[in-house]
């Protein structure tokens, strides 16, 4: 849901949205290293998903947070580049913020920020 808010387009609702999705991923749910998708973990080929639930588990659970902050970032990248300067400057802030914190989608909010300087 607050994803969903942060896409509206500049509206307050998608300001309120980034920023609450923003420390939501900063305080508590992105780990201080990348997270892993599904295909890039390494099961054994005769990998029992009801004898390790918790390691099935985990790495579902790090590929949906990977692929929300893939789409988070989109947000950002869109949000920065939008006419409403007070969106504009949220989503650069929380492109700031996120690239000092955690590793995750780094190389990407390193383009966003680094195209903003031209503005």
């Amino acid at each position: 849901l607050i994803l969903k808010a942060a896409s509206m387009k500049g509206s307050t609702e998608a300001h309120l949205g980034v920023d609450a999705f923003q420390s939501v991923m900063i305080s508590s749910v992105l780990p201080d290293r990348h997270c892993l998708r599904m295909e890039d973990y390494r099961f054994p080929p005769n990998f029992d998903v009801a004898g390790n639930l918790k390691v099935a588990a985990v790495a579902f659970f790090e590929d949906r947070v990977s692929r929300a902050m893939e789409h988070f970032v989109n947000v950002l990248d869109r949000g920065s580049n939008d006419q409403l300067k007070f969106f504009k400057v949220a989503c650069c802030k929380a492109v700031a913020e996120l690239f000092k914190s955690k590793p995750e989608q780094e190389r990407r909010l390193l383009k966003i920020a680094i195209n903003k300087f031209g503005d």
